[in-house]
């Protein structure tokens, strides 16, 4: 399911940056999406089109989920105490 998303999402980035490849001296566009999810999980997913001097186009395309961290109290809990103290 997210997959399909994703790929819905790229496809739609792509078209953006198509716009952009109409404009007069076009030399790269970008087009990006970042979502952040309050855990601290985030997604980006992006897309590059680049007119090259030659007159030929290049497109790369992104897509990256960072996963959540802990925060600094449950990182705490991973101290280990000396036992002499």
């Amino acid at each position: 399911m997210m997959k399909h998303l994703i790929d819905q999402i790229t496809d739609l980035l792509k078209q953006a940056n198509a716009l952009a490849e109409t404009l007069d001296n076009f030399e790269l566009s970008k087009a990006e999406v970042r979502v952040s999810c309050t855990d601290g999980t985030s997604l980006v997913i992006g897309d590059n089109l680049q007119n090259y001097s030659d007159g030929t186009t290049g497109d790369s395309s992104l897509s990256q989920l960072t996963p959540a961290t802990a925060s600094a109290a449950e990182q705490l809990g991973t101290i280990k105490k000396n036992a002499w103290f």
